[in-house]
């Protein structure tokens, strides 16, 4: 059996094994079919460095690339581009939040851009700090509704508080306070998710809207770590290669449907849907 690592009040499960989805005995099956995505199409050139994906309604998406201070407002129907906003200077965002009305921008060094009104042209824009920085390479970023908190993804070296170096953590950023936990909310073993020579880097997160557990997407493995609420690992899926190249974006609808958007990697960005198929 896996071996808990209690950090705090909270449960976090080592991950085992070289290949952590077969060391999941049984595997639960994915209630998507990655294979057979409900939509799946190319987005414009200014996409081809998506890094970030939410959902602000049932109708409409936001998405950051790693270039540019700009907000992308997309059709959840079509995928199609529907308006551009500036926010700040170029720079490498890789992660966006939606919170009641307003958003979250998360830049790779561990700084949040606060945006005050999602559908504002010229949004107020306020920086906040955490103690994250170039070292950990922030990427994932999502709104815990349960908790008023930002959980933040670390690509890279774990952040202040990890319980050994060898790990993956994302950490909770409190809204209610502005201030970062002193311990990680979630620790990933890194090595014991890596698989077939692939390593685990958190490039996105994503609450399942009806399940509450966390999807935390690897762009280097190309697979779906999934979590449950108290930090269990419940399943690993791998991500077809030939539809989703280099993803870096995860967003759910209301009804549990699933978004990732791929990086171009030499081709084309794409926006895929995949709809919801619970047991």
């Amino acid at each position: 059996m896996p071996k808990p690592l209690l950090l705090g009040t909270l449960t976090v499960l080592v991950l085992l094994g070289a290949t952590c989805a077969s060391a999941l005995m049984p595997q639960p099956p994915p209630p998507y079919l990655f294979d057979a995505p409900a939509l799946w199409v190319e987005l414009p050139k200014d996409l081809d460095e998506i890094s970030g994906l939410d959902r602000v309604d049932d109708r409409t998406l936001v998405a950051v690339q790693d270039e540019d201070g700009i907000v992308y407002h997309l059709d959840a129907e079509t995928g199609a581009l529907l308006r551009e906003v500036e926010f700040e200077d170029d720079g490498d965002y890789e992660g966006i939040a939606h919170v009641a009305g307003r958003l979250f921008v998360l830049r790779s060094d561990g700084r949040l851009y606060e945006l005050s009104d999602v559908r504002a042209d010229a949004p107020k824009v306020r920086e906040h700090r955490t103690p994250l920085d170039d070292d950990q390479d922030t990427e994932g970023l999502v709104y815990d509704a349960q908790t008023h908190r930002l959980l933040i993804a670390c690509k890279e070296e774990p952040g202040p508080g990890a319980p050994e170096p060898g790990v993956r953590t994302i950490h909770a950023y409190s809204l209610e306070i502005e201030s970062m936990a002193a311990e990680p909310a979630f620790v990933l073993d890194r090595d014991r998710l890596r698989a077939d020579g692939r390593a685990f880097k958190p490039s996105a997160l994503a609450l399942h809207p009806l399940t509450g557990r966390l999807y935390v997407l690897s762009s280097v493995r190309r697979a779906l770590a999934v979590l449950e609420p108290d930090g269990q690992l419940y399943a690993v899926w791998d991500l077809p290669k030939s539809l989703l190249a280099q993803p870096e974006g995860l967003a759910f609808l209301s009804n549990g449907d699933l978004f990732v958007a791929s990086e171009a990697d030499g081709e084309k960005a794409v926006l895929a849907r995949f709809a919801y198929q619970p047991e």
